[in-house]
């Protein structure tokens, strides 16, 4: 399993977000996950926010309505906090009429080697047609269309990386030493750490994003 850490004292990698934003008349919408460049690489963050809109934004704006406008790509180095966005100004969803209820998500989960809590991440994944829920999960067709846009994310990102150098990973900041209510022992602290992806999965039961305010996506 590779895992190391990043930031001060870390050891070079330098974990990148990489942010997907979509708006509409009353919201914004953004799902995002981590990457990071495999050594030795000497590609620029500009060629990372190209590669996912060559890569991916075809099978994710299938999964919003053409209502939706598909805005950015934007990938920002969390060590240096330098960024590159490409903006995306004709580019909108292809679900046609309709919508699902507002504020619905699935989550998309993303494992790694290491199997505690810390070591894992998930993204809130937008439900944005109406043929698209079966009761409390996702109908047939919304697993096709957002399992789509999994697949392009596993293709890509996963081991083994082909043609580019940009791992997905999961990246935590450094968390201070704490004693949970109840426990005995405290739990150290623990360095700003990043985990390589081993397995990305659609998870079908449907929830609701914590904010309901407008203008708050994932």
């Amino acid at each position: 399993m590779a895992r190391g850490t990043w930031g001060e004292g870390g050891d070079g990698t330098s974990p990148l977000r990489v942010t997907l934003k979509v708006t509409n008349a009353a919201t914004t919408m953004q799902v995002g996950f981590f990457l990071r460049a495999l050594p030795p690489s000497l590609a620029t963050l500009e060629d990372c926010a190209n590669h996912v809109n060559t890569n991916v934004v075809d099978t994710f704006k299938e999964c919003f309505l053409t209502t939706d406008q598909i805005r950015s790509v934007d990938v920002l180095d969390i060590t240096t906090k330098e960024g590159f966005s490409v903006e995306l100004d004709a580019v909108t969803g292809t679900i046609g009429t309709g919508n699902a209820p507002d504020f619905t998500m699935v989550p998309i989960s993303f494992k790694t080697g290491f199997r505690q809590r810390i070591g894992q991440g998930r993204m809130l994944f937008p439900v944005r047609g109406p043929g698209e829920i079966d009761g409390n999960v996702l109908s047939a067709l919304g697993k096709a269309r957002i399992g789509a846009f999994v697949t392009d994310l596993r293709n890509n990102y996963l081991a083994p990386i082909a043609g580019h150098p940009w791992q997905m990973i999961t990246a935590h900041e450094a968390l201070l030493a704490s004693r949970p209510h109840k426990r005995p022992e405290p739990l150290p602290a623990v360095p700003a750490e990043w985990y390589d992806v081993t397995s990305i999965r659609l998870n079908d039961r449907l929830s609701s994003l914590r904010s309901r305010k407008l203008g708050q996506g994932s």
